[in-house]
């Protein structure tokens, strides 16, 4: 589209009695017709219906002062076959009343406010609660009462407030962290609309009624943007797992939830987020009689201040251990006569005493397995880990029960077995 540039001063002079001529209003003009000016505040554009005869839309961007607009410069528009010119307001300043005008070749000038919006804002995020509280900043204001974000190189989107507070908001930013962008929107309604007011061309010293225009009143344009730093999730915390004792413990602070595999092999919360117990626990108690799930632990948001988001999930895989399928049971006995083969590959026998041939207190357990296993006295405050292929002596009372368990292993994050008790000794 070409656009003249066309000055007012020594040019106006020269050019008061052309069809220019902005220091009088024509005795024979009219103004454009209200409904045929639209002005898209957020499309920041402004459209100008012409009629057969125009062929240029004349546009200014003016200085009001006391009910006076003066025009330095006037852009020219040529009309085209659509016979609609479209007129771009992107470079007006938004955070301060506009007073634009606007005429053909054949009309007198339209004096149109764009009111100022959002000066700017103060934006306070509370992370933990995903609450904004969105603070104007002082003699700003948000004509169109709504709010819109959008992230650094995405499109606006509106943002749900009630007195100019949000709940519930940007939790999905928090996962990676974000940078976002507050403003206030603008006014959807694109009438200009007649105020009571009246304005005159500033050339025109003492005006009289008849030289005074109607002053036009248009939606207000997008507020000043505000940026906000959405803060990135900090990292799940870890869970200590021992499996040779097949315990699980929880950083301090922490929150967990268990999820339990089903027959499907689909997923299902057993135990909701609540809050980790502290020191070493069985871990077959999280398992809520599954054979296998998932424990998930996180650091609980922190709702006081600016709040901080909870952490991301830590998660371990849980699962049933082996139990070791015996052929013996409680009622057996163990001594010092013959051999108790509770399952192939382990043996256990009493010793005697080599001077009296009477039970010495200890038993003899022989592991050719192919793993290692844990054997566990009643009343003892340890255990002993027979590796396989390796025998062991333990020391044993009369009368105490014996069980055994599969060993746990580290490395290959097998967890300690369940004990089965095989017998007694006699």
């Amino acid at each position: 589209m070409r656009i003249k540039k066309i000055l007012q001063g020594a040019v106006l002079t020269t050019l008061a009695v052309t069809w220019m001529g902005a220091s009088s209003i024509s005795a024979d003009a009219a103004t454009i017709p209200d409904n045929d000016i639209k002005v898209d505040t957020a499309a920041q554009e402004m459209t100008v219906k012409t009629n057969a005869n125009d062929t240029e839309v004349l546009f200014a961007v003016g200085t009001y002062k006391k009910n006076t607009v003066k025009v330095s410069v006037w852009d020219v528009y040529d009309v085209t076959a659509s016979k609609d010119v479209k007129i771009d307001l992107s470079k007006l300043n938004n955070t301060k009343d506009n007073y634009v005008v606007v005429k053909t070749e054949n009309t007198d000038p339209t004096y149109i406010k764009i009111p100022a919006s959002s000066k700017g804002q103060r934006l306070i995020f509370n992370a933990g609660t995903n609450a904004l509280t969105i603070d104007l900043k002082t003699n700003s204001k948000n004509p169109s009462g709504r709010w819109e974000y959008r992230t650094s190189y995405g499109d606006w989107q509106e943002l749900s407030t009630t007195d100019n507070k949000a709940t519930g908001v940007f939790k999905d930013y928090q996962y990676q962290g974000a940078s976002l962008y507050v403003r206030a929107a603008a006014t959807t309604d694109s009438a200009i609309k007649a105020s009571s007011d009246k304005v005159s061309d500033a050339a025109i010293k003492n005006p009289t009624e008849e030289q005074k225009s109607i002053l036009y009143v248009a939606g207000s344009l997008p507020g000043k943007e505000t940026k906000l730093n959405i803060a990135k999730q900090a990292n799940g915390p870890s869970i200590a797992a021992d499996y040779v004792k097949r315990t699980i413990k929880f950083k301090r602070g922490s929150q967990y939830r268990v999820l339990t595999e089903s027959a499907d092999g689909s997923y299902k919360v057993t135990t909701d987020i609540t809050t980790a117990p502290s020191g070493a626990q069985d871990m077959l108690q999280f398992l809520n009689g599954a054979s296998s799930g998932v424990i998930e632990a996180r650091i609980a948001a922190k709702e006081s201040g600016k709040g901080k988001v909870a952490s991301k999930w830590a998660t371990l895989k849980i699962s049933k251990p082996d139990i070791i399928d015996v052929t013996t049971s409680e009622s057996s006995t163990i001594t010092t006569s013959s051999a108790l083969t509770p399952v192939e590959g382990i043996t256990i026998q009493g010793i005697a005493n080599t001077r009296t041939q009477a039970y010495s207190g200890k038993i003899k357990v022989e592991n050719s397995t192919g793993y290692d296993i844990v054997v566990t006295i009643e009343g003892a405050t340890k255990t002993t880990k027979v590796r396989t292929g390796k025998s062991t002596n333990i020391t044993a009372g009369t009368g105490k029960k014996v069980s055994i368990a599969k060993a746990g292993n580290r490395k290959t994050t097998t967890w300690l077995g369940e004990n089965v008790c095989i017998g007694k000794v006699e």
